[in-house]
């Protein structure tokens, strides 16, 4: 996105990119669908963000023309931010943490009804 926006900027475009990083998304989609079928809770360190709120910054992100917005309870741009610098210690703590957890119990769920 970055690039992008660079690019579009330098031949001043009318037209911009932005991202928009939401934790898990309660009350709709995959992981509503994760939620209901299988049983699992977001990682508590990741937390989770209502579809309004993503939507709400979508919005902000148009009309303000911010390069990235980060939508959830938990501060996680320090959580993507620190991936980044540091992408082995990030793993270390995603697995110490149990961010991996919820898909690895959905999987197993999963196997179980078949």
């Amino acid at each position: 996105t970055r690039s992008l926006r660079a690019s579009l900027k330098t031949v001043d475009s009318p037209v911009s990119a932005s991202v928009v990083c939401p934790s898990f998304v309660d009350q709709a989609g995959m992981f509503a669908d994760l939620k209901s079928t299988h049983a699992v809770e977001a990682p508590p360190i990741m937390g989770t963000c209502t579809p309004q709120a993503v939507a709400d910054a979508v919005l902000r992100a148009i009309e303000r023309d911010e390069p990235e917005l980060f939508v959830g309870e938990r501060p996680l741009r320090v959580y993507f931010s620190g991936a980044v610098m540091f992408p082995r210690l990030l793993e270390w703590l995603s697995l110490k943490l149990g961010v991996n957890a919820m898909f690895l119990q959905a999987a197993r769920n999963a196997s179980k009804k078949d």
